[in-house]
């Protein structure tokens, strides 16, 4: 039975994840929540599943991860086949470019409270799952490789920051784009193991649970304009949660040894919408 653990897996994405994955019993499933009492939807679908485990833990917080490895670890027999860290942050000031800020202190909060969970949290999930995804690779057999898989974003490439001409989500795009950078340390360090490594954009994808207010309406639209700008061939339609997810899975299950480090789309290449 393969394993898969997945970080914020209480809505949106994540959520996703876990149905798809959860829907076949073959599979064991671990859904990482900060809090079981606001799962209402993952509890309701883990609900008769003996596969699906929902477990409290918190990326910012190393010593929850350090007891939901435990749980993991006590579950599988010690190892974890596919981790993906989709837990991420986008801060209330999105629209504010770096110049902008209302005061230093104001940039400097937005940025160390964004780069705590983007950054610092997905290194933070990693270590703390690591030793089950290398045990993993040390029994695999030579048709399955275990994978790190970390959810990133098209706002973290550069050329795409320059195509589209963004100047606002500043610490998303940076904290993005860090991340992909720490993704590549990883696959460097462990460049001779059986392991992946991987940083995939979901593409633009709408998480929304009801309309949006006013404000978030306007920075929507200048975004898909400064899309449309980059990409003028795009339709301007959002995926949905389960159209993304299998556009990465069809990237996922076919990577290979020179894939491991990459910054890819769900798409498979540098196509972020």
């Amino acid at each position: 039975m393969p394993s898969y653990l997945v970080t914020g897996a209480n809505r949106g994405i994540g959520f996703e994840f876990v149905k798809q994955l959860g829907s076949r019993p073959d599979n064991t499933v671990f859904g990482l929540v900060r809090a079981r009492s606001r799962s209402t939807d993952l509890l309701a679908f883990q609900e008769g599943k003996a596969n699906v485990h929902v477990i409290e833990g918190d990326i910012t917080k190393p010593d929850t991860l350090a007891k939901a490895a435990d749980y993991v670890s006590k579950t599988t027999g010690g190892t974890l086949d596919v981790l993906i860290n989709n837990a991420s942050l986008v801060s209330d000031t999105v629209g504010f470019p770096l110049d902008k800020y209302p005061s230093p202190e104001a940039l400097e909060t937005d940025f160390l409270v964004t780069f705590k969970t983007i950054v610092l949290g997905t290194i933070h999930a990693t270590n703390a799952f690591l030793p089950l995804i290398l045990s993993s690779a040390s029994s695999s057999p030579s048709t399955f490789t275990p994978k790190v898989i970390t959810l990133g974003s098209g706002m973290g490439d550069i050329d795409f920051i320059l195509n589209t001409g963004i100047e606002s989500h500043v610490p998303y795009s940076v904290g993005k784009a860090a991340q992909a950078a720490m993704v590549a340390k990883y696959a460097a360090e462990y460049e001779k193991e059986n392991v992946l490594f991987l940083t995939i954009s979901p593409g633009l994808v709408d998480t929304n649970t009801g309309p949006l207010e006013p404000e978030q309406l306007k920075v929507a639209e200048k975004l898909v304009a400064a899309f449309k700008r980059a990409a003028p061939e795009w339709n301007g339609a959002p995926l949905t949660p389960e159209q993304s997810v299998k556009k990465m899975f069809a990237v996922i299950d076919g990577l290979t040894k020179k894939d491991s480090g990459a910054f890819l789309s769900q798409n498979g290449n540098k196509q972020w919408l």
